[in-house]
């Protein structure tokens, strides 16, 4: 009996200390002295994921970033409280900003994306309304514009593209909910898009409870970045896949009629939209930064391709096209300045003004 009595005693006396130190961990630690980051509750409206409305939070990685969010009546992060509004109270023009986490633009403070930048310079009797969500690709662009944009009655549709938007716009991609965006069914020998397939209704994984309450798990999965992939693949020996602008360089050949055909169908889409609504479409590109840090010739990076490749299917198909890597490249080398975080390759705010910039002077250009 005192052996069992002994036992019990020890597992009692460890539970409390786990216990304890789960609750140091969760509320003065995690909470107080290095608060992790707020994450913004999920939502499915109309077939759309976007955010729960009206929101606020802080957005922390590493010590290099503190940014504050917030979202709007509509689910988008964005300093206007929403996006529903008399045609006539914008009398200068109506400009939608269609894009992934560039767009939603966490990284920079609510104000300091491209997209209020833009609006900036644009002056008195412009709008320009920001529909950005991580992860989604081109496929979902297409849905966001026909869901989100349209109704809005835009003069001009800005999509801002990144290199991995085109092959996850028909690949499987573990996420949280990736199964909620539009994606596009490919032939066999995936050179033409055959279909659309329907987002599927926002189904939240079970440890969803633990990412929006636990202040732990998000301390060290979103402000230290630890990635269970990266320590299984490290566990196992397995070597990572080199990448190049976020794309996996070793499936970019395999890739490219595939991409090519995505491109193709979605274009085809967005200058459809386009003539039946009467707005302007204009196709930015990032270009490759790290390429542009190491001072490659453009010939050496691969990922350039895709902006190559875009930009001809932007002309077949009437659309306007901004390349934005020979303008960073220029930029860096009279200046020097990184576009990204160094613990984060999003763009931080310098990224944001010069990309902000560009677009007005491609937008005063066609004007004048």
């Amino acid at each position: 009996m005192s052996v069992l009595r002994n036992l019990l005693l020890n597992g009692a006396l460890v539970a409390a200390s786990l216990l304890l130190t789960v609750l140091v961990l969760e509320f003065p630690v995690f909470r107080w002295w290095l608060p992790a980051p707020d994450l913004p509750r999920l939502d499915f409206v109309d077939g759309v994921v976007k955010y729960a409305p009206r929101q606020q939070g802080v957005f922390r990685l590493r010590d290099e970033i503190e940014a504050h969010f917030q979202i709007n009546a509509d689910g988008w992060n964005s300093t206007h409280d929403r996006y529903r509004f008399p045609a006539d109270t914008v009398p200068g023009g109506r400009i939608a900003v269609i894009g992934d986490s560039y767009v939603e633009a966490f990284q920079v403070d609510v104000g300091q994306s491209f997209a209020g930048v833009l609006e900036a310079g644009l002056g008195v009797g412009y709008r320009v309304h920001r529909y950005g969500i991580s992860g989604a690709p081109l496929s979902q662009y297409l849905h966001l514009l026909r869901r989100e944009v349209v109704p809005g009655q835009p003069d001009l549709v800005i999509v801002l593209l990144i290199h991995n938007d085109f092959d996850e716009s028909y690949r499987r991609v573990p996420g949280v909910y990736t199964s909620s965006f539009l994606k596009l069914q490919l032939d066999d020998e995936r050179r033409v898009v055959v279909g659309e397939i329907p987002p599927r209704t926002l189904a939240q994984p079970w440890y969803a409870p633990i990412r929006r309450f636990s202040a732990t798990w998000r301390y060290l999965r979103y402000r230290q970045q630890l990635r269970f992939g990266l320590l299984r693949r490290w566990l196992l020996g397995e070597p990572p896949p080199e990448y190049q602008a976020n794309v996996d360089v070793d499936r970019l050949a395999d890739s490219r009629e595939a991409n090519a055909a995505v491109i193709d169908h979605v274009f085809g889409e967005f200058a459809a939209l386009a003539g039946r609504h009467g707005f302007r479409v204009l196709v930015v590109m990032d270009g490759d930064r790290e390429a542009i840090y190491r001072n490659e010739s453009v010939d050496t990076s691969g990922v350039l391709e895709l902006n190559r490749l875009a930009a001809r299917q932007a002309a077949a198909h009437g659309l306007e096209f901004l390349d934005l890597h020979p303008l960073f490249r220029r930029d860096f080398h009279e200046h020097g300045r990184r576009f990204n975080f160094i613990h984060d390759g999003h763009w931080n705010r310098y990224g944001h003004r010069r990309a902000a910039e560009a677009i007005f002077r491609r937008l005063a250009d066609s004007a004048g």
